[in-house]
């Protein structure tokens, strides 16, 4: 059961992927997230992938149940004309229909989108942070070293920042 004092989340490929391929995509099954993967999101994981990794695995078993349908009406002419891809856009559109929700995108032109449209967003190690401060993680670091090993780049400023945040 998902607390009333959840966070809603709504996730992209991007960091569905990496925490995937980090093995932590269990973090969003915790009660202290109430997350929505739309259905452009999963498809596009699922494309890509054809269900031979760990997150197209997850999509179809555990993360099953966290899939919404492609929702009309459509997205905001505003955020259309920001030319995101599907994933995207059906992330913020769906973030927009419910205030307290958190996009969570690491495309830079998304987050920029959803902060011009008065979003919260966050990205892959945001999510850590927020996972750390919810006692999901003691420490973020091996999370994002996992990451970082699944071959994933993060540019090291951003890593130091987020390890001196998590107070690491």
């Amino acid at each position: 059961m998902v607390s009333s004092h959840a966070l809603s989340l709504v996730i992209n490929a991007s960091p569905l992927i990496a925490l995937g391929k980090a093995g932590l995509l269990g973090l969003l099954e915790a009660d202290a997230f109430r997350t929505k993967i739309p259905h452009a999101v999963a498809k596009e994981v699922l494309a890509e992938k054809h269900g031979e990794d760990a997150t197209a695995r997850w999509l179809g078993e555990k993360g099953a149940s966290k899939i919404i349908p492609a929702a009309p009406p459509l997205p905001d002419p505003i955020l259309l004309a920001w030319n995101l891809g599907a994933g995207e856009t059906s992330v913020i559109a769906e973030a927009g229909r419910e205030p307290a929700s958190i996009a969570v995108l690491d495309d830079r032109a998304a987050r920029r989108c959803a902060e011009a449209l008065g979003q919260r967003c966050t990205g892959t190690l945001g999510f850590l942070l927020m996972a750390k401060r919810r006692g999901l993680l003691s420490e973020v670091a091996p999370a994002i070293q996992a990451i970082q090993s699944a071959g994933l780049y993060l540019a090291p400023d951003l890593v130091k920042t987020v390890l001196h945040i998590a107070g690491e």
